[in-house]
């Protein structure tokens, strides 16, 4: 917190919260409605936990858990300050989702399917709100160089036998500019008030390769690749869709003359003409 005075030369005002519980979550946002009358102009929701488990192993609990930290709660928190934010025509959500919400990793189900919903949740929001002035985006990083990351690189340890060392090369190099991920993002800026509903990658390169347990797995094409095949044939399949739209012609003109359109062998089945 002292850091964080020294650069901003502003008050620092700490709250804390149990993002697993909802009646937490409410008193905190009421302590900081009560501290900071105008609201809060940034939110970023960054919290997140996960357990690399298999499937059949995964329980009730810790699923729930999951669910509560990495998708409820930044669902209540942008819920309950977009308020403020809509009234001084200005804000800034930030979700931290994951590149295991757009693809997926062996044993980390409850972990992929909160950051894949967040996306979701971020287009939700991002739409709804666009027309007060307040964004909301989302980034997905491949792994960031934080602590977080410490228990997987434990696991991959025990089930491939490499030391730190090589598992941290196996990463990096399965990245395309073979370095780590720094939270160093800024999606607060005036100059992004055109940025709103997007999924940020860290990279995009039209192939990516993604480190399992057992290797390798890919390659898995980017989305850059799918929009531009959609820029490439789009144009043409709009021609053809107004050629289908267009209304059929009950009559030919022929040399000045209307000629009767003689009915398909399907029409006459069904008794239309």
């Amino acid at each position: 917190m002292e850091k964080i005075k020294k650069i901003s030369g502003k008050d620092v005002l700490f709250f804390e919260c149990d993002l697993l519980n909802r009646a937490s979550i409410d008193h905190l946002f009421s302590t900081i409605a009560s501290e900071v009358p105008s609201g809060i102009d940034i939110l970023v929701n960054n919290a997140a936990m996960t357990e690399r488990c298999p499937m059949e192993e995964k329980t009730l609990e810790s699923w729930d858990n999951e669910m509560a930290l990495n998708l409820t709660a930044p669902f209540m928190l942008s819920k309950h300050f977009a308020g403020s934010m809509k009234k001084k025509g200005w804000g800034r959500i930030m979700i931290m989702s994951s590149v295991a919400g757009m693809l997926t990793f062996p044993c980390t189900i409850g972990y992929c399917t909160s950051k894949t919903a967040l996306i979701g949740l971020t287009k939700a929001i991002a739409v709804e709100l666009a027309p007060h002035g307040v964004t909301c985006n989302a980034i997905c990083p491949y792994f960031v160089d934080t602590p977080f990351i410490q228990p997987f690189l434990d696991s991959l340890k025990e089930e491939t036998g490499q030391s730190r060392e090589e598992t941290l090369d196996n990463i990096r190099n399965s990245c395309p500019t073979k370095t780590f991920t720094t939270p160093k993002q800024k999606l607060i800026s005036q100059e992004s008030r055109n940025l709103c509903g997007s999924i940020l990658k860290k990279c995009r390169f039209k192939v990516v390769k993604i480190l399992t347990p057992g290797g390798r797995m890919g390659p898995q094409w980017d989305s850059k690749f799918y929009i531009g095949m959609y820029r490439l044939f789009n144009p043409f399949w709009m021609h053809c869709r107004k050629r289908l739209e267009r209304p059929v012609k009950k009559s030919w003109k022929i040399f000045g003359k209307r000629i009767p359109r003689k009915s398909s062998p399907q029409q006459n089945r069904s008794g239309t003409m």
